[in-house]
């Protein structure tokens, strides 16, 4: 719990899209500006936990920031 308030001290921010299994995923993201950027892209996309998980598990936002062709890697 005390780490749940710790990434996401602003109760405000929190998206009602998004479930409790979400933000537990969402926790083992250390960079907060990942963390964001999943949790927008989470409710963008309908993404659902386990796709939350499997994008985190092959680093989809650090390949987006690494690469030059943006669109072969959202493919």
């Amino acid at each position: 719990m005390r780490r749940f308030y710790l990434a996401f001290e602003k109760r405000d921010a929190l998206r009602l899209e998004l479930s409790w299994t979400h933000y537990r995923t969402l926790l083992r993201v250390e960079s907060e500006s990942a963390r964001l950027w999943y949790m927008v892209e989470a409710t963008n996309q309908a993404w659902s936990a386990r796709a939350l998980e499997r994008q985190i598990g092959t680093l989809y936002y650090e390949r987006l920031l690494s690469s030059k062709e943006k669109a072969s890697v959202e493919k």
